[in-house]
């Protein structure tokens, strides 16, 4: 079926470390997305999206075993952040108002476990091994907290719950996430890990990661969004791919009031994906909306299809939709690296719905439409694939 297209789902690590003696000390130790190709997003669908959630709880010592009130908190808090609910957004600095984009998606509780038993969502587990978030095997390269042989608890269905593994840790990092389409890390490690102490609505003798926006920034990586500053804090790198966020130089830390350039533009300080103070980081963009609702359809789409929390799915739209297609100095190029290895066929058409060209799918499932063989204007693009057929006008330009 097409639903298949978007629901591969691979892995990277990103790391948020906790800060013990200043806000000066690194937060992230490790790369970026693998995939910062820009998207086309206009088709996307922006309602009945849920995402399902499962809190592993690994705890040692009873402080670790956080009461089901702090998880509920914390849903509550990812579902006004991704929703421009949450009573801070009203600080954005006036210059990136007009920026602030809506992600319009809701996590749930997962209210099945995979055999189908009900659930809470919340799955506790006494861990014999004290701090066992911060363990990793030397050759292996496995996290001992993702799987029971370890000592600690193995996913649900990483294709169909976000999976969050809480416990207490000895490494100083407050968070961690995968990222969608990295194939090197271990089987069964889809997901995040959180520090015990972030979790949650706190109270304020827990700050400064008091407020449950540990969690908010994970999940932004999990859908595909880098720092601000890409993969190396510069202004001469190609940045976190999104338009709308400003080139940044260099990483926030603590509560940076009143306003921040670097790379010759003001910084978007307080946007999520910095390393503020929960209290101090407010929003998203569009564009970074616009990243991680893409993540959604074309890597995770089994995640928000599930029917585990909705009955309602969001229909994916058609491969062309989505299409990266791009006028080039030798032609138009049509990328559909996304898809997996299905059959189809791409046809041109001119306007007056004369045939000119055909071509299937090849080894790279990228396609050039040589622009020197045809007259500039437009004309009717097809692809068949499964049953199936689509059809999207384009644009030559001719190349003289």
């Amino acid at each position: 079926m097409l639903s298949k297209y978007l629901n591969t789902c691979f892995s990277c690590c990103f790391l948020l470390i906790l800060p013990i003696v200043s806000h000066s000390q690194t937060h992230c130790g490790s790369m970026s997305p693998i995939d910062f190709s820009p998207t086309q997003l206009s088709a996307y669908p922006r309602n009945d999206i849920t995402i399902p959630v499962v809190f592993h709880i690994l705890w040692h010592d009873i402080e670790e075993n956080l009461p089901d009130e702090l998880i509920f908190s914390q849903i509550q808090v990812l579902n006004d952040d991704f929703n421009g609910n949450n009573v801070d957004i009203i600080n954005v600095p006036k210059e990136f108002q007009r920026d602030v984009g809506n992600v319009n998606i809701s996590f749930c509780l997962a209210q099945e476990d995979p055999e189908g038993h009900p659930s809470n969502g919340i799955n506790r587990i006494y861990s014999s091994t004290p701090a066992i978030g911060g363990i990793i095997g030397t050759e292996s390269r496995k996290s001992h907290i993702k799987h029971s042989d370890l000592g600690g608890v193995d996913a649900w269905d990483t294709d169909r719950y976000l999976n969050v593994w809480v416990s207490a840790r000895t490494d100083e990092i407050i968070g961690k996430a995968t990222f969608p389409n990295d194939p090197e890390v271990p089987e069964g490690e889809d997901g995040i890990e959180l520090d015990f102490k972030v979790v949650g609505s706190r109270p304020d003798s827990d700050y400064p990661f008091n407020l449950g926006r540990t969690l908010t920034h994970e999940i932004g990586h999990y859908l595909n969004l880098d720092h601000l500053w890409g993969k190396t804090i510069s202004c001469f790198n190609e940045g976190d791919m999104v338009d709308d966020t400003p080139r940044q130089g260099e990483a926030y830390f603590g509560c940076v009031m009143g306003s921040k350039s670097s790379c010759g533009s003001r910084d978007m300080v307080h946007n999520f994906m910095n390393f503020l103070d929960d209290e101090c980081m407010w929003y998203f963009t569009q564009g970074q909306t616009d990243r991680m609702i893409d993540a959604l359809f074309r890597y995770r789409y089994e995640l928000i299809s599930s029917g585990i929390c909705s009955d309602a799915t969001p229909i994916p739209p058609a491969p062309l939709e989505v299409a990266l297609i791009r006028q080039t100095p030798f032609g138009v190029q049509i990328n559909l690296s996304f898809l997996p290895e299905i059959n189809y066929t791409l046809r041109l058409y001119d306007i007056q719905g004369r045939h000119i060209w055909t071509e299937r799918q090849n080894a790279l499932s990228v396609h050039l439409i040589d622009s020197k063989s045809y007259q500039s204007g437009v004309y009717i693009l097809t692809m068949e694939y499964e049953g199936q057929s689509t059809a999207q006008k384009i644009y030559i330009h001719a190349n003289e």
